[in-house]
C-alpha cells in the first residue's frame, strides 16, 4: 500500500500517524480537455480508492478532483460535471460516501485564468498576460501545456460568482485554486 511504502522510504513514522496532523491528499484527472477521448478516470475509481486507503488505515483523506467540469482541466467557467467521469449523479455518490467516511473532496477549479483574451489582465505596457497551463498527462493525451490569460481583477470577482452560482448545491467539501500559481506583477 502507499502508506506501506512510505514508511519504508522513512517519509512516514513506524506505527500509526495521528489523524489530522497528515492528511493524505489523493489527486485525480478525469480529463485534460473535457473530451471523452482524453478521459482518464471515472468517479467511481476514486471512491475506490478512497476505500483502499480507509482500509489500510489512511483516516484523513482528501480527494482531489481535477479536470471534473466541462473542458477537463482547461475548465472555463462552464461547471457541468462531465458524463464521461460520472455526472453529478455518480459525484453526489462518491461525496455522500465521502461524508460517510470522514473523507474530504475539493473540485479543482480555476478562477484566475481565462481562455478569452478579452477579459485578460494587462501588463504595465498593456500587453495581455498569458500563463501556459501544464497538462500532468502528457505526453500520453494530448499537448504538454495550453496558453491562457491571467483574468483581469473584475473577472476573478465574476469567476467567483458563477462558480459559487453554478456549484453550489453539490456536495463538494471545497474547492483548490489549481491555478493559484498565477503571478499579478509586471516584472518586465
Amino acid at each position: 500500500s502507499c502508506r506501506e511504502m512510505l514508511i519504508r522510504s522513512g517519509f512516514l513514522p513506524d506505527g500509526s500517524v495521528q489523524s489530522g496532523v497528515y492528511p493524505m491528499n489523493a489527486s485525480f484527472v478525469f480529463s485534460v480537455n473535457g473530451r471523452a477521448s482524453t478521459s482518464a478516470g471515472k468517479l467511481e475509481q476514486a471512491e475506490e480508492v478512497a476505500g483502499l486507503l480507509k482500509a489500510k488505515g489512511v483516516d484523513d483523506i482528501n480527494l482531489i478532483l481535477n479536470g471534473i467540469f466541462t473542458d477537463g482541466l482547461y475548465q472555463t467557467d462552464a461547471y457541468t460535471v462531465l458524463r464521461s467521469a460520472g455526472g453529478t449523479k455518480q459525484l453526489r455518490s462518491l461525496c455522500d460516501y465521502a461524508a460517510a467516511q470522514n473523507i474530504r473532496v475539493y473540485a479543482a477549479v480555476n478562477l484566475l485564468t481565462e481562455a478569452s483574451a478579452s477579459k485578460a489582465a494587462v501588463d504595465l505596457q498593456g500587453n495581455k498576460i498569458k500563463k501556459a497551463v501544464e497538462n500532468p498527462l502528457y505526453p500520453y493525451v494530448t499537448a504538454k501545456a495550453k496558453t491562457r490569460y491571467l483574468a483581469s481583477a473584475d473577472n476573478i470577482d465574476q469567476n467567483v460568482i458563477r462558480l459559487l452560482d453554478r456549484t453550489g448545491r453539490l456536495p463538494l467539501t471545497g474547492y483548490q485554486i489549481k491555478d493559484a500559481d498565477a503571478v499579478y506583477a509586471d516584472i518586465g
